[in-house]
């Protein structure tokens, strides 16, 4: 094989090789994205739990100080 063929295949392989780990880390983030919507809406779930327990303390706190 002569120099050129060598360093030709050798751009090759690394090219394949960078393709490869893109390809791994689109897949990778698009995972993670998929995560990190879930978990937002899990968060956004919980904060409207919370405002409503909230809600629920201070109307509570408004009939325990009416009968005082």
């Amino acid at each position: 094989m002569s120099k050129l063929s060598e360093t030709s295949q050798g751009v090759f392989e690394k090219a394949k090789q960078d393709a490869n780990t893109a390809s791994s880390l689109s897949d990778q983030a698009d995972v993670a994205q998929a995560e990190l919507a879930s978990l937002a809406a899990a968060a956004d779930a919980s904060l409207q739990a919370a405002v409503e327990a909230q809600k629920a303390v201070q109307g509570a706190l408004r009939e325990q100080e009416k009968h005082q």
